[in-house]
Formats: structure tokens, C-alpha cells, sequence
């Protein structure tokens, strides 16, 4: 197995958040590379519907999205 290695600030970083949440730096990184691969296959979801809408169609599904979105943020 090949030892990775992190500049000073992305390990100052992980130790912030290992001391933070009152777990390992290993976990730390596990965590960070689980959620980013979700975030990844999520995207990959989505892209699987580009080409599917015309352009008004997509147009309109996009401000439905920015709608909703602003919707959301306007009730805190």
C-alpha cells in the first residue's frame, strides 16, 4: 500500500475536524471520500438525463428548480 501524503493546511484541516467531532483523522478522510463519491454518483444520476428535454422543456424544469430553491431559503 502506497502512503499518501497531504500538504500542511489539508492536514490541519483533518486534524480540526477529527479533534471536532471526536473521531480519527482516518475517519475524518473515509467520511470526506464517502460523502464526495455520493456527491459523484448523484451528478452521474442527473447527467443521465441530459438530451432527454428540448430546450424549452429543460428552460422550464431549470427555473421550477430555481424557484423551489429560492422558495426554500426565503422561509428561515
Amino acid at each position: 500500500m502506497e502512503t499518501l501524503s497531504v500538504d500542511t493546511e489539508t492536514l490541519n484541516i483533518i486534524n480540526t475536524l477529527a479533534n471536532q467531532l471526536n473521531t480519527s483523522q482516518i475517519e475524518v478522510v473515509r467520511q470526506a471520500l464517502n460523502n464526495y463519491i455520493d456527491k459523484i454518483q448523484r451528478k452521474n444520476r442527473l447527467m443521465s438525463f441530459a438530451g432527454i428535454l428540448d430546450e424549452t422543456e429543460a428552460e422550464i424544469m431549470l427555473n421550477s428548480i430555481k424557484d423551489s430553491r429560492v422558495n426554500k431559503t426565503g422561509r428561515h
